[in-house]
């Protein structure tokens, strides 16, 4: 699978969120954080400052999901990234 234009595949984390003291967050309370963290898959032909294999987070708001090879992925615009790890 190959992104294209200014698109990202992004593989969505599943790790539990935790505030700084600690505390897991629920499913509930985490739904209402915007911001999402994932691992870019592959980077379409137009994005120049994001590679293959970094971590971001990214508005989930703007990101589309999408089944690609059986795997659940989330198709991103590089304007949702809001930082690179």
């Amino acid at each position: 699978m190959k992104a294209i234009g200014r698109y990202l595949i992004v593989e969505q984390s599943d790790a539990p969120v935790k505030t700084q003291a600690g505390l897991l967050v629920t499913a509930q309370d985490s739904a209402q954080i915007r911001y999402q963290e994932g691992k870019v898959l592959s980077v379409g032909t137009d994005v120049k400052h994001i590679q293959a294999g970094e971590v971001i987070y990214y508005d989930k708001v703007a990101s589309h999901k999408a089944r690609l090879g059986g795997q659940s992925v989330q198709i991103v615009p590089e304007s949702a990234v809001v930082v690179v790890m």
